[in-house]
């Protein structure tokens, strides 16, 4: 199973899976009758953020923290961001070189 990218995920975390497209990281483990600070994460969306705190009234199992990382490549949208960098790459470095070097190519050549 591949690993899912948490941006901040550490080692003392909870990790409770809401949904398909939500992961709730609690700050301590929960227990019965405590409030507790969390962090939804909506990976779908580009890993969008809610931050609330919880009155806990019924203990959920966190999940193995082996299926979680903070690693940016396993980011759900990594090409996506690829891709745009290469996009805003060629727009920033090749076309102004291209028009730089077609207005002033004769001084340029040596």
């Amino acid at each position: 199973m591949s690993k899912v990218y948490l941006p901040s995920f550490t080692s003392s975390n909870c990790i409770v899976v809401k949904d398909k497209d939500t992961i709730r990281l609690y700050e301590t483990l929960p227990t019965l009758g405590d409030s507790v600070n969390y962090t939804d994460y909506f990976i779908n969306s580009h890993y969008l953020t809610k931050s609330g705190v919880e009155l806990i009234d019924s203990v959920a199992a966190c999940e193995s923290q082996d299926n979680f990382t903070n690693e940016i490549y396993y980011r759900n949208d990594f090409d996506s961001i690829c891709i745009i960098f290469i996009v805003f790459a060629l727009i920033c470095i090749y076309l102004p070189f291209k028009i730089v070097s077609r207005a002033f190519g004769r001084w340029l050549k040596v």
